[in-house]
């Protein structure tokens, strides 16, 4: 129709409209964070792939007229892309999806299936436009493959410094005109560039509805359930202070008329009254609150009654505070009011920072310095020693966070809290309570394992732990504690009637006194965690976690998780939700959608297709191994090496910024150079790659976690740039394996293309959605062995070239 009889591939064209579908991915990211839940690294890259994988069908199922039109369906599909890129966020963000009531409303299951497909549509778009030009030019394929990873790696670069600039719902519309200026950089090859132009116009007159509906500040806001959502629905509630960029959206609400009164912890017992405060939300989450200046000071009566004071009279008012994750302000406040004489608030936030250190949180104080660093990075910094190391963590009192990354609570930190305290200090750490005491359970597993790992062989006279009506306070000293502390321990949970979960002297019978369960389960719990102390080498569960394997909030293992998905489809919804866990649960049931999503888009077009049948004879199982083992393998190596860097950068959408463009950029690199490479020495290239990708990989998981932690504490800047720098020749390797394959198996038949296109689509699927289930089974390090084996069987399955 309106291609040109002897075309050359637009190659930036395919640049710029893979530069956009990246950042749609990180967009995506983002916005997932604002209306529903954090921690959807895995969920975006399994949407985007789930686009590929339906493309190639699409395109097999099309057969010889997408090479016949090629130039015309990318134009076509850049259009689409950016036309259904605000509109299917806007119609998943009305989807009234609610994960708290997955286990007892299986409706929620269709809603997250619909919710998926709707933002995989513009990945569709993206997929179709490039899988067309790999079919319609098989001869350029390394070309084509190269100029799509490298424009994919400009998007990622890109993105950061636009999500400084605008609010993410803002730059999606920025996305969508890139996408417009690539469809219009493909219509300049068409031979009727009069059509094309005219597409385009009435493509971006269309997109300004969406674009403009995005645009408004209520958009994309939180879903129903989030906190910041309730707090606005309340009469009287005004934003005081509102702002964006990566690591999140910032929000300060107050309310007169029904004024905030945040204090975690506080007895039942108390008289006293919290005064009115302002709460303080990230991506609609409240993560604190702050005083409200015109109240005066804080009543440190109040304080004085939460389960989180305790520390601070067992020190007698310690004289230096470190409060890790400071977030709002609410534990830097209480320090103050409890006596402490300096203290150090570190938030890794750096809008936080900056709301506290502008005065425009909790009210500026001589005796408080805020650091902008991630947790970790700040105890690397080595030096001055604390009284009192405090730690507020934020569990997920359904287990939505059960497959959620926390480097915060694992063994190697644990080790450097304690190793920053000053003799006779504390490490506290609060937080919400979970029944089954499963979190709790981890972190006594993991204090004990630190304490042994210091040369203490009872550890158990080094813990204490108590619990309120709705959170626990765990207390961890280097020394044993005195027989003088665990006397004001006792008196203190008797006075404010918090009940004793952990001390070594007590007994079953001062355990579940004053909130009544029908067993002291945390108290048993907690005594098998000691048990062990008889065995050292025989620890019972829960293995704490490691920065191999940082998942502390979940329960249970997979198997537990597939059998609550069975209860769940089953309809057995009271078993469903007393396992918890519910992040497993949709873990596991996302693999299952993903596996049977993948299926039906391999097998769909052996079933109607003769010519994609005709193209497989005698090679199918063979294309169907090499592909799907390359899109297991690039993902697993993928997604380890961002939640490894994640640790080292210090915040998620950095770490995958990072990753993602490096293996964009690099592996794009390897792409175009390996079309350099002749046929004869194809089978070569392709194992001194994979020699590369293992020897590269085997000799990270050794070294590296030892390098990072040497260099943790470099300025953020120059952390990104080693996190890059590392990744690159391991990237630049694994962009060979793709583009030599597809060119060595199309040369043989082009009808190979598509499908293979759709194979490795749909592996990667499934790949994405497992990787935090093996992750959490067998660690990041599980991931990476997975995927060298995997390379390797690939390099065996490449067919000898056609004649030797």
């Amino acid at each position: 129709m309106f291609d040109p009889v002897a075309p050359r591939p637009p190659l930036l064209a395919i640049g710029v409209i893979s530069a956009a579908a990246l950042a749609y991915e990180i967009l995506l990211i983002r916005l997932f964070a604002i209306v529903h839940w954090q921690h959807s690294i895995e969920i975006v890259i399994s949407l985007a792939l789930l686009g590929y994988g339906v493309s190639g069908t699409v395109l097999s199922l099309l057969g010889g007229r997408v090479r016949r039109h090629a130039l015309t369906m990318f134009f076509g599909n850049a259009a689409l892309f950016a036309l259904s890129a605000p509109a299917c966020v806007l119609a998943a963000r009305l989807l009234p999806f609610d994960p708290m009531a997955v286990a007892s409303d299986r409706g929620q299951v269709l809603l997250l299936a619909g919710m998926f497909v709707l933002l995989a549509v513009p990945l569709f778009a993206a997929a179709n436009s490039i899988g067309s030009m790999l079919w319609r030019f098989e001869s350029q394929i390394p070309r084509i493959y190269g100029a799509d990873l490298l424009g994919a790696g400009a998007g990622a670069l890109l993105v950061l410094p636009g999500l400084w600039l605008l609010h993410p719902q803002s730059l999606l519309v920025t996305v969508s005109l890139a996408a417009l200026a690539g469809a219009w950089l493909a219509s300049r090859v068409l031979v009727n560039r009069t059509v094309g132009s005219l597409v385009l116009a009435a493509a971006a007159a269309v997109l300004a509805v969406p674009g403009l509906s995005v645009l408004s500040p209520l958009a994309i806001g939180p879903a129903p359930y989030k906190d910041l959502a309730q707090a606005l629905a309340t009469d009287g509630a005004v934003i005081e202070h509102a702002s964006s960029g990566p690591v999140g959206t910032l929000t300060v609400v107050s309310n007169d008329l029904v004024p905030f009164r945040h204090a975690p912890g506080l007895s039942l017992q108390s008289l006293a009254v919290p005064p009115p405060q302002a709460a303080v939300f990230v991506d609609g989450d409240r993560v604190g609150t702050r005083p409200l200046a015109h109240h005066g000071s804080d009543d440190a009566g109040y304080q004085r009654d939460r389960l989180s004071a305790l520390p601070y009279l067992l020190l007698d008012g310690p004289r230096a505070v470190v409060v890790l994750r400071a977030g709002g302000g609410d534990a830097v406040v209480q320090s103050l009011a409890l006596g402490a004489g300096d203290v150090v608030a570190v938030e890794s936030n750096p809008q936080l920072a900056s709301l506290h250190r502008d005065g425009a949180g909790s009210r500026p104080s001589p005796q408080v310095t805020w650091q902008t660093l991630s947790e970790r990075a700040f105890m690397a910094t080595g030096g001055r020693r604390f009284d009192l190391v405090r730690l507020d963590v934020s569990p997920d009192i359904v287990g939505l966070d059960a497959l959620s990354v926390d480097f915060d609570l694992t063994a190697e930190a644990m080790l450097g809290y304690l190793g920053r305290l000053s003799p006779g200090g504390l490490l506290a750490i609060n937080g919400p309570l979970r029944y089954p005491p499963a979190l709790t359970s981890r972190l006594l597993a993991t204090a004990r394992d630190t304490l042994w790992q210091l040369g203490h062989a009872a550890p158990s006279g080094h813990v204490a732990m108590l619990r309120g009506w709705r959170d626990f306070l765990l207390l961890v000293s280097p020394r044993p504690l005195s027989d003088s502390q665990r006397v004001a321990i006792r008196a203190f949970a008797d006075r404010l009637g918090f009940d004793l979960a952990w001390l070594s002297t007590m007994t079953v019978e001062d355990a579940n006194r004053f909130r009544q369960l029908p067993e002291p389960a945390y108290f048993r719990a907690a005594q098998s965690v000691f048990a062990a102390e008889q065995a050292p080498g025989e620890a019972a569960p829960p293995v704490p976690a490691s920065d191999d394997r940082p998942y502390p909030y979940r329960s249970g293992d997979w198997a537990t998780a597939v059998r609550l998905s069975v209860d769940l489809l089953s309809g057995n919804l009271a078993s469903a939700q007393a396992g918890g866990d519910i992040g497993m649960v949709l873990g596991v049931l996302g693999v299952a959608v993903a596996a049977a999503a993948a299926l039906l888009l391999i097998v769909l077009p052996l079933l109607t297709g003769g010519a994609t049948r005709r193209a497989l004879a005698g090679t199918g199982l063979r294309v169907l191994a090499y592909f799907a083992g390359i899109g297991v393998a690039f993902l697993f190596v993928e997604i380890a090496w961002i939640q490894r860097l994640r640790l080292f950068i210090g915040d998620p959408v950095y770490a995958a910024t990072t990753v993602l463009a490096a293996f964009l950029v690099f592996a794009g690199l390897g792409s175009l150079w390996s079309q350099r490479c002749r046929v004869e020495s194809e089978r070569r290239v392709l194992w001194l790659a994979v020699s590369v990708i293992g020897l590269l990989s085997l000799v990270y998981l050794w070294v590296l976690p030892g390098w990072l932690a040497n260099w943790a504490a470099l300025p953020t800047a120059a952390r990104l740039f080693v996190g890059f720098a590392l990744m690159a020749p391991l990237a630049f390797a694994m962009g060979i394996p793709f583009p030599l394959g597809l060119r060595r198996f199309g040369r043989r038949a082009i009808g190979v293309v598509p499908w293979a296109w759709a194979v490795n689509g749909s592996a990667s699927v499934i790949s994405a959605a497992a990787a935090p289930l093996v992750a959490a089974s067998g660690g990041f390090s599980s991931l990476v062995w997975f995927a060298v084996l995997a390379y390797v069987a690939i390099a065996a399955l490449l067919p000898a070239p056609d004649g030797a």
